[in-house]
C-alpha cells in the first residue's frame, strides 16, 4: 500500500471511547488580517498578522517594538511556539475525574472503583453503576447486592458496594460544606528544597493530610482528596496538590504548562516558564503513555 493511502487508512480506523466525548477536530487555520498576538507576560498589544509579515510595526508603535519584529526570528519562533501550543492542547490527559467534575458526588465514587484498578476497568462499570443510580439519593436506596454484582470484576466488590452506598447517605445527611473543614484521616508526603545554590537538596517530610469538606466521607484518603482539590475545589486549590498518583501527575503537569505557562514539578511545584523545547517534549511525552 502506498503511503498516503496507508495514512488515509489509518485515519479512517479511528476508534472513539463510548464513554467520553469525541476529541475536538483539527481545523486548517485560515488566513487572517485580524488574528491578534497577545502574551500572558506583557501588556497586550492589538498586532495584525500583516504587521507580523511585513517586518514592520504598526503606526504609533515605540522604536523598541519595532526593533523587536524586524528581527529575523521573531515571527518564526512565534508561529513555531503556537503550533507547539496548539499540539499540547490535544495531548490533554483524559481522566473521569474530569469528565465528571461538575459533580463532586460523581468524582468520589468513581476515584473509589479506581484506587488500586486501572481505567479500563473502572470506568465502564462506573457509567453502569450511573446509568442505575445517577444521584446519591438514588444510589443511598441500591441494594448492596446490586451493585456488588456490577462491581465484582473490579475485586473488593463487598468493601467497594458498601462504602459506595454509605458515601450516597452521608452525601445528603451531611454534604459537603466549604465552610465546613474536615480533619482528614491520612497523612501525605511534603517536599521543601534545602540549602544554597550549589547544594541544595530535596528533604521529605510525613505530615497530616489537610483538612478538605470531604475529608469525613468513607474511602477518602489522599488519592481521593487530591482529585476533589484538583477538579472540585475551586480555581486555586489545584494549584497546592502535589499527587502521587501518576495519572494525576500527568494531568497538572499538563494543566499547569496550558493554563499558567509555567513548569511543573511533581515535588517542588511550580517552577520556571515553559520554554518551546519543554513544551514539544510534553506533548510527546503524554502523546506516547
Amino acid at each position: 500500500m502506498a503511503p498516503s493511502k496507508a495514512r488515509r487508512a489509518s485515519h479512517r480506523a479511528a476508534v472513539h471511547s463510548p464513554y467520553f466525548p469525541a476529541p475536538p477536530v483539527r481545523r486548517r487555520r485560515e488566513k487572517s488580517p485580524e488574528i491578534l498576538y497577545t502574551s500572558a507576560y506583557f501588556s497586550p498589544e492589538r498586532v495584525q498578522k500583516t504587521s507580523l509579515d511585513s517586518g514592520t510595526a504598526p503606526e504609533g508603535q515605540p522604536t523598541e517594538y519595532q526593533s523587536l519584529l524586524e528581527l529575523p526570528g521573531f515571527k518564526y519562533y512565534s508561529q513555531d511556539f503556537l503550533s507547539a501550543f496548539e499540539e499540547l492542547y490535544f495531548a490533554k490527559p483524559i481522566l473521569i475525574q474530569d469528565y465528571v467534575a461538575h459533580d463532586p458526588w460523581k468524582v468520589l465514587c468513581a476515584v473509589m472503583l479506581l484506587n488500586k484498578t486501572t481505567g479500563a476497568k473502572a470506568v465502564p462499570v462506573f457509567f453502569n453503576l450511573m446509568k442505575i443510580w445517577p444521584t446519591p439519593r438514588d444510589f443511598a436506596v441500591a441494594p448492596q447486592d446490586a451493585v456488588e454484582e456490577i462491581v465484582r470484576t473490579l475485586g473488593l466488590s463487598n468493601i467497594r458496594s458498601e462504602r459506595l452506598i454509605t458515601l450516597s447517605r452521608m452525601y445528603i445527611n451531611d454534604p459537603p460544606r466549604p465552610d465546613l473543614l474536615r480533619k482528614s484521616r491520612c497523612k501525605t508526603t511534603s517536599y521543601s528544597s534545602v540549602g544554597a545554590n550549589g547544594g541544595q537538596h530535596v528533604v521529605a517530610e510525613q505530615t497530616d493530610y489537610k483538612r478538605t469538606p470531604v475529608s469525613h466521607f468513607p474511602g477518602c484518603g489522599p488519592y481521593a482528596l487530591d482529585s476533589w482539590r484538583i477538579f472540585c475545589a475551586g480555581d486555586e486549590e489545584w494549584k497546592s496538590v502535589l499527587p502521587k498518583d501518576k495519572e494525576l501527575k500527568r494531568f497538572l503537569r499538563w494543566k499547569w504548562a496550558y493554563e499558567e505557562f509555567r513548569q511543573w514539578d511533581p515535588e517542588l511545584g511550580p517552577g520556571n516558564v515553559i520554554t518551546l523545547d519543554y513544551v514539544r517534549d510534553m506533548t510527546a511525552l503524554l502523546s506516547s503513555e
